[in-house]
């Protein structure tokens, strides 16, 4: 798997057991997958600290499954990242409080708005360009991006978290 390259996909556990990826029956508004994550992961979690979102545990949790996810490979060399239970209860309470955070720090055309942007625009990870929007530095994405997508992590994450699905990271 190639470094900050995952997309996250919804299973049941007892499919994913059999060697398979079925999410089951799912709501409109929530894909069985997630394609291109990890940017929208990293770059999130940075836009929550600069923020002042407690990004803390949500880190941690990614460690540790990350960790795990090692430990598994020296066994079996395609061992994937799982998220489940706890984990993703975390992850979707963090990434809501990110989501409801992010558009109070942007205007309309992307640019640093209130004391919310005050924070984007004195980060040492936030760039701006020539017409004055905000970029997550770690990523080169737009604040104003982050904003729009963020809700949709957090509707596939609490639709997880509510299903007793695993997230597998691929």
């Amino acid at each position: 798997m190639a470094p900050h390259a995952y997309s996250l996909l919804l299973t049941t556990p007892e499919a994913y057991q059999a060697g398979g990826l079925d999410p089951g029956p799912l709501p409109p508004d929530v894909p069985a997958a997630f394609p291109e994550a990890a940017p929208l992961v990293s770059a999130g979690l940075l836009l929550g600290e600069i923020l002042g979102v407690d990004t803390a545990e949500a880190v941690e949790v990614l460690a540790v499954a990350a960790r795990a996810t090692a430990i598994r490979r020296e066994t079996d060399g395609d061992a994937e990242r799982l998220l489940f239970d706890g984990d993703l209860e975390v992850l979707r309470d963090t990434f809501a409080e990110i989501a409801a955070a992010a558009p109070a720090a942007v205007d309309d055309r992307g640019r640093p708005a209130g004391a919310a942007g005050g924070r984007l625009a004195a980060s040492e990870h936030v760039s701006l360009d020539a017409a004055g929007q905000a970029f997550v530095s770690t990523r080169r994405i737009r604040a104003a991006d982050l904003a729009d997508r963020l809700p949709d992590l957090v509707r596939f994450l609490d639709h997880a978290a509510r299903n007793d699905l695993l997230v597998v990271d691929r």
